[in-house]
């Protein structure tokens, strides 16, 4: 069960992130170890250029109109090495909210390619036309573990029962290499937490996902429903587990006693 879900439409980034309430990532992380997860609350690091990539495009695919406001570009021929040149990227940082906004010359174009890839695919194109998009939502789970998550797009019309999240890779075969990625970083386990805060409406989920290197191939992708469930099994075990550490205030490593451990099945070869 989830208690009453609220939105917020024009939540900036930043204050969604300075919110206490727990998020995919926070469960991501403490699925590893509740140590890890405690780490990485007290000791935030910055984005990594993959990261920051993926946070451009997202904002030229979604908010088109607010990227100029957000993002500046260094001039391709900037000579950084010269005061002129310093001072004009100086100039330009002061325009920024964050060095991440500016943009060099190859990077914005790199998101642009990226962004128009998008664009030109037809389904993510028709999903993405009226969508909602970038929205906070809230939620509180069973024994007061409050939750949020930040929603890609919501479309309308004839898909709206369902979630959209888009995802910058470097392999978007939906055939092959995406399955993998679903395992690897717990895609499921993401599409199952944000569906919580759709108590009724919305119970399906699709990612749209763009390449990062030429020629930017997208796929568009529905999870299925085997995948969400398990993903909802994981997050269920996971939010049950976060809210005993958090009453009692302990956050434990992987084991405080010796375990056993061996190959992995693989690496074994027959006589």
């Amino acid at each position: 069960m989830t208690y009453p879900v609220s939105s917020i439409h024009d939540l900036s980034p930043d204050d969604y992130r300075a919110r206490e309430e727990v998020s995919n990532s926070d469960l991501s992380q403490f699925a590893r170890s509740p140590l890890h997860y405690a780490f990485s609350r007290d000791n935030p690091t910055p984005s990594t250029p993959a990261q920051q990539l993926g946070t451009a495009v997202h904002t030229l695919v979604l908010e088109e109109e607010s990227f100029p406001l957000i993002y500046r570009t260094l001039p391709e021929d900037i000579n950084l090495r010269t005061k002129i040149g310093r001072e004009e990227r100086d100039y330009l940082l002061g325009k920024v909210d964050s060095p991440d906004h500016l943009l060099n010359a190859d990077t914005a174009k790199l998101v642009n390619d990226m962004a128009a890839a998008v664009r030109s695919h037809p389904v993510a194109r028709e999903m993405l036309e009226g969508a909602v998009t970038e929205v906070s939502r809230f939620w509180e789970e069973p024994f007061g573990l409050r939750c949020k998550c930040r929603v890609d797009a919501m479309p309308v019309g004839q898909w709206s029962d369902t979630v959209v999240d888009i995802k910058t890779t470097v392999n978007a075969d939906p055939y092959l290499d995406f399955p993998r990625s679903l395992a690897r970083w717990g895609y499921h386990r993401q599409a199952a937490f944000y569906l919580k805060s759709f108590p009724e409406g919305r119970s399906r989920f699709h990612f749209i996902a763009v390449e990062s290197k030429p020629p930017h191939g997208v796929s568009v992708m529905e999870l299925d429903a085997r995948s969400i469930a398990q993903g909802l099994l994981e997050v269920d075990e996971l939010v049950s587990r976060f809210t005993q550490c958090q009453a009692e205030d302990k956050w434990p490593g992987y084991s405080d006693f010796a375990v056993p451990v061996s190959l992995p099945a693989y690496a074994f070869k027959s006589p």
